[in-house]
């Protein structure tokens, strides 16, 4: 951590990795943007996220838009999480040894974070606070 002007921040470098599944698409009884997140949150990664897409088109071009009467289940679900290289890689290793056809991208992001509320608890609880942001 790193205490600077009122605010406690933490900047690094990690990977955004982001799988591309159908929003019908379903693996071990779920749908299987569900089965990545908790997948995931059972190797200990800290989060993730499932977007829907409103409109797109795939590898075969045919376009799909969120309307009333599109079919259900033809549009893009985005699962994305950021984490360090260890997490990608034991997840994306999950996933391969799932044997599903699934597309993804990883690429390096840079992240950080800034806790207002941190640093006045620091101001008025000292070294215990020192201890507790060392543990975040």
């Amino acid at each position: 951590y790193r205490l600077s002007n009122g605010y406690n921040n933490r900047d690094s470098i990690m990977n955004m990795l982001a799988f591309y599944v159908s929003e019908k698409q379903h693996h071990a009884g779920k749908l299987l943007y569900e089965w990545l997140l908790e997948e995931a949150r059972a190797l200990g990664i800290h989060g993730g996220s499932a977007f829907r897409a409103i409109a797109g088109f795939g590898r075969h071009g045919k376009m799909h838009e969120d309307t009333f009467f599109e079919l259900a289940g033809e549009l893009a679900v985005k699962v994305e999480f950021i984490l360090d290289d260890a997490l990608a890689d034991r997840l994306l290793e999950k996933v391969r040894s799932q044997g599903r056809n699934v597309f993804y991208v990883r690429h390096k992001v840079g992240s950080g974070a800034f806790f207002h509320f941190l640093v006045e608890f620091a101001v008025h609880f000292g070294g215990l606070a020192q201890a507790a942001l060392q543990g975040w």
